[in-house]
C-alpha cells in the first residue's frame, strides 16, 4: 500500500489509474491530431500556423509521454491475456 495525499492506495489501484489515464491520453492527441489535420483545408497559411503551435517545448515533453502511453497499455494488454492463458499465475492479496 502507498499513503498517496492522505489516501491508501494500492499498486493495483494505481495500474487502473494508470491504464485510464494513457487511453485516455491517446483519445485526446488522435482527436488533436484530427483537428491540427483538418487545418489543411483553409490553406497553407493556416495549417504551418497549426503546426507551429506543437514545435514548442510543452508540446515535444507530451510527445514523449505520447510514445509511453502505447507501450504501457501493451504491456497491460499482454500481463491480461496472460493471466487468461494462465489463470494460476495471477497473484491474490
Amino acid at each position: 500500500m502507498i499513503n498517496l495525499f492522505g489516501y491508501r492506495v494500492s499498486w493495483s489501484q494505481l495500474a487502473w489509474i494508470g491504464h485510464r489515464a494513457s487511453g485516455l491520453g491517446v483519445l485526446f492527441y488522435l482527436f488533436l491530431h484530427i483537428v491540427e489535420t483538418s487545418t489543411v483545408l483553409f490553406g497553407p497559411d493556416v495549417y504551418n500556423a497549426a503546426v507551429g503551435i506543437f514545435r514548442n517545448l510543452p508540446f515535444r515533453l507530451l510527445e514523449i509521454l505520447l510514445m509511453a502511453a502505447p507501450v504501457y497499455q501493451a504491456l497491460k494488454g499482454i500481463r491480461v491475456i496472460a493471466n487468461g492463458l494462465w489463470p494460476g499465475s495471477a497473484r491474490s492479496s
